[in-house]
């Protein structure tokens, strides 16, 4: 009886070995893969700035439009104007294109316009960058 109790004190005083635990790497996968397909895909200018992209369903590759030098000019859906990632306003614009192509940039704009810009703030910029004595204009889209 004592070699009973004596076992039995050496099993209680033992640690469990058995953990429960709960392994949430594949939940946490499964909502990020979620989180991905749920954001909203919105272009973002590589200098900073948001538009929403027209569509067409004809558009042409625009390779020189992503190099450092490329004059390129935004106009986002709340009448903001940007200019090489700065915001501008719209009687400075023609001077810093000028000073663009002084710098020995093509001599044509970039125009990002967002989807629901108004047409007159479009307009009204690209009478500006006629100003700046430049004549290509290219409108930079998605395709559909």
């Amino acid at each position: 009886m004592e070699a009973q109790m004596a076992s039995f004190r050496k099993r209680t005083k033992r640690k469990n070995e058995l953990y429960a635990r709960m392994d949430a790497t594949a939940f946490a996968g499964v909502m990020l893969a979620l989180l991905f397909l749920m954001m909203p895909w919105v272009a973002v200018h590589p200098h900073g700035g948001y538009v929403d992209f027209p569509v067409t369903q004809h558009p042409r590759r625009m390779p020189n439009a992503l190099r450092e030098d490329a004059l390129i000019v935004m106009v986002t859906r709340d009448d903001k104007v940007f200019f090489c990632g700065a915001r501008v306003s719209l009687d400075d614009l023609p001077e810093m294109i000028r000073g663009g192509l002084q710098g020995g940039a093509e001599k044509r704009v970039y125009v990002k316009a967002d989807a629901r810009a108004k047409y007159v703030d479009v307009e009204k910029v690209l009478e500006q960058i006629r100003k700046a004595d430049v004549e290509d204009v290219s409108f930079i889209t998605e395709k559909r």
